[in-house]
């Protein structure tokens, strides 16, 4: 094999299915952020091509639910845009606005979703619009509660050529009108008629029953060519494939069927009838003023970001990554199972509890306690020695000339006026809780950039902590709090004291 060739493998699709794995996660993350009680679904058949992602959701105080139903076209050329072909085009395209129309009457005849009202239909994508198609759109500036506002939301202006262009192909996109075009072009290549093409599985039955075609002869029934005694559905699709321009001869051509084309048990019958929808211009109309075209939105590295930063924002933590990466696995598995169980309010509440018991123990009692310090509504000013100290930080001593409990809290001030804010930037720990999670001590000691502080207020925990100390290497980033000295070969502060006289007046009259 040559060094190195060129492929395709995943890498055409994966990005793809990577970008709709991070618009689930968002989506769900700010539903739960924004208290909505949801239900949050993915590959739903019964949503057609708006199938990416179904969500349905209220407030708790609104009495009637929402839906919104998203299809995620990620490029990975953010260069390219979406042009008049795109929307314009046939059903292939992945931004044809006929084959979203489409969908959205299927939606609507759907009794799984006639449980609330249809709020939007998103077509997501990270590229943007030509400036042809902008001039046609108006810009959405609605607040979007689960994209946000680092993309772009457009709708096409009712009055616009190109709303124009789009209502005559929507108008000719019915039931009947598909079913033509999908027997004429059969016909024409001489493809078998399968029950693989949904249309074809939806009315095959139909179509033998109503005598459009005789699958005995596999041809088009006498009574369909002379147009005897048909029912009006029948005659309009005779007049249907007439006016596409299907010849006498085709007419009268063997048809390419399958061995089950026609029969009733072969599959699902869903259409027992032939289809007798008629499309009118108000149901094109409400489709287009619900269709929004979420433009420029983040691609899959910047959604990373945003939910890694919204994250840290909930549980306070500057080093997000591990949180992510909990959060991002739960999808994965979730979208392999195969029962379709939704993500609701409740799931994303319980999993959230989960990764708050999942974070590092050690971070979490260090976060116990400081809240428990914090309570006392005691406050410094941050002390300059210890400012001072963590330019070059080494072992330290912080010698405290008072209870135990002013010395912690001025560490705490003192970390987080100089820039240690978050709940993972330090930790501070009893003595106690040290020896606890001693191999957990032991694997952050010789961390610059986190400060560990053991409150020594248990004199023989205390020694019994610094003999295990001693066999430990690098421990630059570790102030042992304390009343009286430790030990010679530590770097000591002593805070003496005046370190009363520095509390707030009414932090004093609180201690």
């Amino acid at each position: 094999m040559q060094e190195k060739i060129e492929t395709v493998g995943l890498k055409n699709t994966l990005h793809g299915v990577i970008y709709q794995l991070k618009l689930l996660m968002l989506f769900a993350h700010r539903a739960f952020r924004g208290n909505y009680e949801f239900y949050l679904c993915t590959e739903v058949k019964a949503a057609e091509k708006f199938d990416d992602l179904v969500l349905k959701y209220k407030l708790h105080q609104e009495s009637e639910f929402s839906y919104r139903f998203l299809q995620a076209k990620h490029k990975q050329s953010s260069e390219k845009t979406i042009t008049r072909n795109y929307l314009c085009n046939g059903t292939d395209d992945d931004f044809s606005v006929i084959k979203y129309f489409i969908s959205y009457r299927q939606i609507k005849k759907n009794l799984i979703f006639n449980d609330g009202k249809h709020r939007e239909f998103t077509i997501c994508t990270n590229i943007g619009l030509d400036a042809d198609i902008e001039s046609n759109c108006i810009e959405d500036k609605s607040e979007d509660c689960f994209l946000g506002s680092s993309g772009k939301r457009y709708k096409i202006i009712p009055e616009s050529d190109l709303a124009q262009s789009l209502k005559q192909k929507l108008l000719n996109t019915s039931d009947i009108e598909l079913l033509a075009r999908a027997l004429f072009n059969k016909i024409r290549s001489s493809a078998k008629m399968t029950l693989k093409d949904k249309l074809f599985k939806e009315y095959h039955v139909a179509l033998v029953k109503e005598r459009v075609i005789d699958t005995k002869t596999k041809k088009f029934h006498e009574d369909f060519i002379s147009e005897l005694s048909l029912s009006n559905e029948a005659q309009r699709l005779k007049s249907k494939l007439s006016t596409l321009g299907l010849s006498k001869e085709e007419f009268s051509s063997i048809l390419n069927l399958s061995s089950t084309f026609g029969k009733p048990g072969s599959s699902e019958i869903k259409k027992p009838t032939l289809p007798t929808d008629i499309i009118s211009e108000e149901e094109v109309n409400e489709f287009l003023n619900l269709l929004v075209l979420a433009v420029n939105q983040p691609n899959e590295v910047q959604l990373t970001k945003i939910i890694s930063t919204e994250l840290g924002e909930d549980f306070n933590l500057k080093s997000i990554e591990v949180i992510y990466g909990m959060l991002e696995k739960a999808f994965i598995d979730w979208l392999k199972k195969k029962d379709g169980n939704p993500v609701t309010n409740i799931t994303a509440s319980e999993f959230m509890s989960w990764m708050k018991t999942e974070i590092n123990t050690l971070q979490l009692d260090s976060t116990v306690y400081k809240h428990k310090l914090k309570e006392l509504g005691i406050n410094f000013k941050k002390s300059k020695k210890l400012e001072k100290h963590y330019k070059d930080p080494e072992t330290l001593n912080y010698l405290i000339d008072g209870p135990m409990e002013l010395g912690a809290i001025r560490f705490i001030n003192t970390m987080e006026a100089i820039g240690y804010d978050k709940e993972d930037s330090y930790a501070i720990l009893t003595v106690g809780d040290a020896l606890a999670y001693k191999e957990k001590v032991s694997s952050c000691l010789g961390k610059k950039d986190f400060p560990i502080a053991i409150v020594c207020d248990d004199s023989r925990k205390t020694r019994k902590f610094i003999a295990e100390l001693k066999k430990l290497g690098d421990t630059r980033n570790l102030v042992l709090i304390s009343s009286n000295e430790i030990g010679r070969h530590y770097s000591m502060i002593c805070e003496t004291s005046k370190l009363f006289s520095e509390l707030t007046e009414e932090s004093k009259k609180n201690y």
